[in-house]
């Protein structure tokens, strides 16, 4: 929604400034976005101002450089290179001007980081008003194409799909041998204790664990995890608090007052994690309740 606020709001201003006209027309124009602004309010008071949910808004990452996603788009970036001059010299469209506005305001949005925690996402808006605006800087080359020879469009078109389809193979056959080296496999061992874990445990049970089996958790248990997903509310302090439990120089003292604060009902270790932390085993507030070659699981009493 704030993607086309802001391509309507900049189509608005560019026509204004086009006609020399700013008056009842140009407010009248602007209705749209004045309804959106409770809207706009009420995510502001959810995503910044309330107890909880503002903490929805702190994950998110830096966007890449200007250049490096200009050349991500790869084809679609070339073919609006070749046509900026024809844009320079043809008279623009409606549907011109408002593809290119959609453009600018993804472009801008990308980079709004750190005041839009997730400004990156806007960079999926930008490819289709990309694509358009390229194509129309590019009608009357293609046009006279078609004219000459109709064979040799559709073979220039063809030859364009095909290279922009090489990434998509590239990303194919990347996945593909991710698969055949066992890389989205899981442990059998582990899933046995997520069996038997589901099984002994009441719903919403708490559990503590690592970052790879908190995240596998929620798929084959009806358990809550403690620290899962990286946009999970106050993430990054969860996540020192488990590296710090799973750390073999932290205390059982700790690992207690932790356990007990935030009322975790088991621990899931994996095999390796059990051997560094010997000392576990004889803390009193735990108590081994499964095992095997793969995962240890302790049960806090």
């Amino acid at each position: 929604m704030l993607y086309l606020i802001a391509a309507t709001s900049l189509y608005i201003v560019w026509r204004a400034c086009r006609e020399w006209r700013f008056d009842g027309v140009t407010v009248t124009r602007a209705i749209p976005l004045f309804m959106s602004v409770p809207l706009l309010l009420c995510y502001v008071w959810i995503f910044k101002l309330h107890p909880v949910f503002r903490w929805w808004s702190d994950p998110g990452s830096r966007p890449p450089r200007p250049w490096v996603l200009a050349f991500s788009f790869g084809l679609p970036l070339l073919l609006l290179m070749s046509s900026l001059e024809s844009l320079r010299k043809r008279p623009l469209s409606e549907a011109g001007r408002v593809s290119i506005c959609c453009l600018l305001s993804a472009s801008l949005l990308v980079y709004t980081y750190p005041l839009l925690h997730f400004s990156f996402q806007f960079a999926t808006d930008i490819a289709i008003p990309l694509v358009f605006v390229a194509i129309i800087g590019m009608e009357d080359v293609w046009s006279k194409w078609r004219l000459n020879s109709k064979w040799q469009t559709w073979l220039i078109v063809g030859s364009f799909l095909v290279v922009n389809s090489l990434a998509s193979w590239t990303l194919v056959a990347r996945e593909v041998k991710e698969v055949r080296q066992g890389e989205f496999r899981v442990d059998a061992g582990v899933l046995e204790g997520y069996a038997w874990l589901d099984r002994n445990s009441h719903s919403g049970a708490v559990v503590l664990a690592d970052y790879d089996n908190s995240n596998r958790h929620p798929q084959y248990t009806h358990d809550n995890v403690f620290c899962g997903y990286y946009n999970a509310v106050r993430y990054s302090e969860k996540r020192q608090e488990v590296d710090r439990f799973l750390s073999p120089e932290t205390t059982n003292a700790y690992r207690e007052g932790l356990v007990k604060q935030v009322s975790v009902e088991f621990v899931v270790l994996q095999s390796d994690e059990d051997q560094k932390l010997f000392h576990l085993k004889d803390a009193p507030f735990l108590r081994e309740t499964f095992r095997n070659d793969a995962v240890v699981i302790y049960a806090v009493v």
